[in-house]
């Protein structure tokens, strides 16, 4: 079962606080994106480490 989700319009601001990529990482029910490659495959290397 696949469902399709989108994200509203960010700011420059946005994401000057938080990246694209971390937030992204933060939606736990996005699991693939396009073409069926694991979020964490495509932007891990983009997500802030944690400290």
């Amino acid at each position: 079962d696949r469902n399709l989700w989108n994200l509203k319009p960010f700011t420059t601001r946005d994401f000057s606080i938080r990246s694209l990529a971390d937030r992204l990482g933060d939606l736990n029910y996005l699991i693939y994106v396009f073409p069926d490659r694991p979020k964490d495959e495509v932007f891990s290397k983009y997500y802030t480490p944690v400290l």
